[in-house]
């Protein structure tokens, strides 16, 4: 997560807030993590680079 924080330039808590359906600030074009283990809630994820860079360039679209 340090990494994908990094490259999107979000910070994690920022990220999680994005791809919660339930949060107001939920972005449906962030990509979906992958579980990388760390039990069901809070656990470990990551992303796809490609996806990662795909959400970037939306959001510089819309800019």
């Amino acid at each position: 997560m340090p990494e994908a924080c990094a490259f999107v330039g979000l910070s994690e808590s920022t990220i999680r807030n994005r791809i919660n359906k339930e949060s107001r600030w939920y972005d449906p074009r962030m990509p979906r993590p992958i579980r990388l283990g760390g039990g069901e809630r809070r656990g470990a994820i990551g992303f796809e680079l490609q996806q990662l860079q795909k959400y970037i360039d939306a959001c510089r679209e819309q800019a």
